[in-house]
């Protein structure tokens, strides 16, 4: 899969900018709102993902998926094939958030080599 985006309404609570990774399992192993930190964990994910530990009673992607329509809608195909998966949220205007999207940007062909869900979330200001 390349990318699947979805809009945040308003009633979600966001740290921007925000970088979420899962293991192949749904878990999550990785998360920061450190666009520095981001950037240098998008340039060392080809690296694999074998050398994090899940983060104990964080939300699993099944419950991030079920939470945007846009998702939902996909859920049986973001899911179904058990990829890792990055999870990118940003704001329109947000410095650390473009700095973040560039480095999505510079990976997206190298995460979709390895076959990675990459889920995009834009919030929008109320």
């Amino acid at each position: 899969m390349d990318r699947a985006h979805a809009s945040g309404s308003g009633d979600e609570m966001f740290v921007f900018p925000s970088l979420e990774v899962y293991n192949s399992s749904g878990l999550l192993v990785y998360t920061s709102t450190n666009s520095t930190r981001n950037v240098k964990m998008l340039q060392n994910l080809s690296d694999g993902l074998r050398h994090f530990q899940p983060v104990p009673a964080e939300m699993p992607l099944v419950k991030l998926v079920e939470a945007f329509p846009e998702f939902q809608a996909r859920e049986e195909e973001l899911l179904r094939g058990h990829h890792p998966a990055v999870v990118s949220v940003d704001l329109a205007g947000c410095e650390g958030c473009s700095i973040q999207a560039e480095a999505l940007d510079a990976m997206k062909g190298e995460l979709r080599e390895q076959s990675f869900n990459l889920l995009l979330i834009h919030v929008r200001q109320p």
